[in-house]
């Protein structure tokens, strides 16, 4: 591969992955999401609605891998880009016009699904032109640059989110404000785009179709009949059950601080992602130094860290516990990166597609929280998140340390 085109593609890849951040109100569905729908007037499970959702559709990649062709990866990047426009000029219409909460409550908490289908295939396929369009050195120049300025990106984008929500623009009422947020996300998605349309990939030879139920029933096959497999899948269920918390600990600051969650949903993610920024550099020296399962222990044991600190920590120090769930976050990369250091070449892409099933199952959390809350208050909610960190915890150390492929895994 030139030179060049190594890294040129590598950055397009950082734009892209900084423009998705700059958005994160919007595309990172959880704080913002929340927030407006509990200002709309709705109960803490219909305010954790939009969050489920969202991560339900991390099912989508398992069909997109096998429906879309290898020569169509760069269009399907193009086309569910479109797509994300779209549904966020959508958003932004209902809460500009004036429509009944209730329909718009009901189009953040679709829309949520919707543009969780369409990011996981974005997201799927964008990794993929990286993979064609550099080596292993302008890849790991890629990574490393995505996601060390990625997160700063959002840092900016929820300060810049966090004025416009506290009244920055007088003439600028509530819903509209929230609005503002989402015409923001659809102007990031169309330069994303742009960006996307310089990819210099080389072609890539399509995969004779197999048939999809034979295809997943060996891909599942492999977890069920390795223990370490198995017990990394219950553990990154466990996590993103904890992890899941995160929108009912946003609508928390009513009774920690005494002000509406709208009011601090722009700091909340401000302080989430600079800190996800500062611990992502900790968790590579952990890696570096400890192996694939230091991370996951850190990770696991900051998202239980972080539901303790809010329960405990009232006032604004409460806010804190927004940096222990940043830091947490990072666990969504290093749990799939132990599959890379298990996984041979041919099944790590297919390995990570079953892990990536615990998502779906998990996505419930957050409307199960919604729901204990308002039966039983927030302090119900956060035992119960404390209780799947303790569990994920534990499936994390009874973990093999080895390295290199040396777990035993099951034959393709």
């Amino acid at each position: 591969m030139h030179p060049n085109s190594d890294r040129r593609n590598g950055n397009i890849f950082v734009w892209s992955f900084l423009l998705v951040y700059l958005s994160a109100p919007v595309r990172y569905i959880g704080i913002a999401q929340a927030a407006l729908c509990d200002k709309l007037g709705s109960s803490a499970l219909v305010s954790n609605l939009p969050t489920a959702g969202y991560f339900f559709a991390a099912i989508g990649p398992i069909f997109f891998a096998y429906l879309v062709p290898n020569r169509w990866q760069l269009k399907a990047v193009i086309w569910s880009g479109w797509g994300i426009t779209v549904l966020s000029g959508l958003a932004a219409a209902v809460l500009f016009l004036p429509f009944p909460n209730e329909v718009r409550v009901a189009v953040i908490v679709v829309q949520s699904l919707l543009l969780g289908i369409l990011s996981s295939g974005q997201q799927l396929f964008l990794l993929q032109c990286l993979g064609r369009g550099t080596t292993d050195n302008g890849r790991a120049r890629a990574l490393k640059l995505a996601f060390s300025l990625g997160p700063l990106g959002a840092v900016a984008g929820s300060l810049g989110a966090q004025f416009i929500l506290n009244g920055g623009f007088h003439w600028l009422s509530f819903p509209r404000d929230f609005g503002v947020l989402y015409l923001v996300g659809s102007v990031c998605s169309v330069a994303m785009l742009w960006k996307c349309t310089e990819f210099d990939l080389p072609p890539i030879v399509d995969v004779a179709p197999t048939r999809f139920f034979l295809f997943l029933k060996e891909s599942i096959g492999r977890f069920v009949h390795s223990r370490d497999m198995a017990y990394l899948w219950l553990a990154y269920f466990m996590w993103y059950a904890t992890f899941l918390v995160l929108p009912n600990l946003t609508l928390f600051a009513r009774h920690a601080m005494g002000r509406e969650p709208a009011d601090f949903s722009g700091l909340m993610m401000a302080i989430q992602f600079g800190s996800k920024a500062v611990a992502g550099y900790a968790c590579g020296v952990l890696y570096q130094r400890y192996g694939v399962r230091a991370p996951l222990v850190a990770t696991v044991m900051a998202l239980g860290g972080s539901l303790l600190w809010a329960w405990a920590v009232p006032g604004y120090y409460y806010l804190a516990a927004f940096a222990l769930m940043g830091a947490g976050q990072l666990g969504g990369f290093y749990f799939p990166n132990v599959l890379l250091s298990w996984s041979s070449s041919a099944n790590a892409a297919r390995d990570m597609a079953v892990l990536n099933l615990s998502v779906v199952v998990a996505s419930p959390a957050p409307a199960l929280h919604g729901w204990v809350t308002d039966r039983w208050g927030f302090p119900a909610s956060f035992v119960l998140g404390i209780l799947t960190a303790v569990m994920g915890l534990v499936l994390v150390l009874r973990l093999s340390t080895r390295r290199d492929r040396e777990v035993s895994l099951p034959p393709a």
